[in-house]
């Protein structure tokens, strides 16, 4: 849909006004002869002095960086300014403002009254004691609100407005702003008769609607219009918090006129439900702010957590590489050999340990991690695997035996974060096996499996499995940063592959992930 046109006006003390329409596209203000678009005979003027644009939220006029800048009162403007009817920006010797906008209305409306929104209607309605049926339902809608805890209550609320008023009307509470292509977002309520252009022009004057049917009394009167038509509506923004904020509309519709009555009971409606919707807001932000301190503090404590693991991991690799320079320099040139691949193996690990890191903190900064596609001989490669576990966990691998049962042909993956991905489920279930038993790798085709008798995972804990920074079961089984899984799973997705796990509570768990490169 496209974007809403605007008219603005350049008004001069002594030379008069003329307007220019505007869109989403950004226009330039500037001196006469100077190529903008909107071009002004001023030498206090810049060339490019100012821009103007609209988009679903209004028309908006920004200052270029001029020399003499653009003034509201004695205020000079800094950022974006979104423009007023009633609003006036000095440019140059030139007052810009937005034109009063004709409302394009249905066929068979008019305006009849413009009112003020939220507690004024309020206000008024609590002074007509006559009206015992309006004063009632306020009451009603009053005790039904504050006793709610959410927005569960605005539906009954909207039914209990509808049968107070004399006429049969529809009402709709919507969301404001629209959708980015210009819809309306119904919170609730009937949707039929719903205006974006009136909820549109209701919001750009910060008023409350009244609008009547002016139809010619032969049609009018006509049973197919009045089944048929509208004839009246009622249109109010819904304010709310310290800025006033529109948070929606009330909008009703009926097939007959509606009152002056009605509509200021209808006001105090939509005053109530304001208070209600902004009730809302500062309880969901004050939720969000709750969650993103805690999740700031888990992360923080994760962050201290992973950089122990972190530096303990790449100590065993170092203070291999340290000891393999000390025996170069003791033992004879023959036995070089032995002691340089083990230097070299232990630096190896090292460097695949800080690929690792950086490949999480990759994923956690939301870039695609990039598959170096090659033929990898997998059975081969989960052998090494699972030679370098028995040499980093000799101290569980009395009780455990590891089974390779991986056969096949080469498969397409990139060597490195598939090394990655069996070093990790291998060793969780090495790790989680504290009384022994036996570890099986698998392969059917292209879906790969690492299997234990371990203490299993409770189905509450499955969920958080493939979270970053989430550990789960019994932490002093084993240490860890809460990454291993997350990052394995992200290895997996990067090949195109899915990740899953099959598991028991007491009875071992079974990981399981498929590989389509054949």
């Amino acid at each position: 849909m496209a974007q809403p046109g605007f008219q603005v006006q350049l008004k001069h003390p002594q030379r008069g006004s003329q307007s220019f329409e505007i869109g989403a596209r950004r226009v330039t203000v500037g001196r006469l002869n100077s190529g903008a678009e909107i071009e002004i005979d001023d030498p206090l003027v810049s060339k490019r002095h100012g821009s103007l644009w609209a988009d679903e939220q209004g028309a908006w006029y920004e200052d270029n960086g001029s020399t003499n800048g653009s003034w509201v009162g004695e205020r000079r403007i800094e950022g974006p300014l979104r423009l007023k009817s009633d609003l006036q920006v000095k440019v140059g010797n030139f007052n810009l403002q937005l034109a009063e906008k004709t409302l394009e209305l249905p066929p068979g409306l008019e305006l009849s009254l413009v009112g003020q929104v939220g507690g004024h209607g309020l206000t008024k309605i609590l002074g007509q004691s006559s009206d015992a049926v309006y004063l009632s339902a306020i009451y009603s809608l009053t005790e039904g609100l504050l006793r709610s805890d959410s927005l569960e209550f605005i539906p009954e609320a909207l039914n209990r407005a509808r049968k107070a008023v004399a006429v049969p009307v529809q009402m709709a509470v919507v969301a404001w702003p629209p959708e980015s292509d210009g819809s309306l977002r119904f919170l609730c309520g009937q949707r039929a008769g719903v205006s974006t252009s009136l909820a549109r022009y209701a919001v750009e004057q910060g008023r409350a609607l009244l609008l009547t049917g002016a139809l010619p009394e032969a049609v009018a009167n006509a049973p197919s219009i009045r089944m048929r038509s509208i004839l009246g509506a009622v249109y109010v923004p819904l304010q709310g918090g310290a800025d006033e904020e529109i948070l929606g509309l009330l909008c009703v519709d009926s097939p007959l006129p509606l009152k002056e009555v009605d509509f200021q009971f209808l006001c105090a409606v939509a005053g109530l439900l304001a208070g209600k919707l902004s009730s809302e807001r500062l309880r969901q932000e004050a939720n969000r702010q709750a969650l993103e301190k805690q999740q700031q503090q888990s992360r923080r404590e994760a962050l201290a957590s992973f950089l122990q693991i972190a530096s303990h991991d790449l100590k065993n690799p170092l203070t291999a590489i340290e000891n393999c320079g000390r025996l170069l320099r003791r033992l004879p040139p023959e036995r070089h050999a032995q002691i340089i691949d083990i230097l070299l193996g232990a630096s190896a690990r090292a460097t695949d340990l800080i690929r690792t890191y950086l490949d999480a903190a990759a994923v956690d900064g939301g870039k695609p991690l990039e598959v170096q596609w090659e033929d990898v001989d997998v059975t081969l490669l989960v052998d090494q695997e699972t030679q370098f576990l028995r040499a980093a966990l000799r101290d569980r691998m009395d009780k455990i035996q590891v089974v390779n049962q991986v056969q096949g042909p080469p498969l397409r993956a990139d060597s490195r974060k598939l090394r990655q991905v069996f070093c990790n489920l291998i060793s969780n279930a090495i790790k989680y096996s504290p009384n022994g038993g036996q570890v099986t790798i698998k392969r059917e085709g292209t879906r790969f499996s690492v299997s234990d008798q371990g203490v299993g995972i409770a189905p509450e804990h499955m969920p958080k499995l493939f979270a970053a920074f989430e550990r789960v079961g019994d932490r002093s089984i084993a240490s860890g940063t809460g990454l291993g899984l997350w990052l394995t799973a992200a290895l997996i997705h990067a090949h195109g592959g899915e990740i899953g796990v099959d598991s028991t509570a007491g009875e071992g768990s079974t990981f399981w992930f498929t590989l389509p490169g054949l």
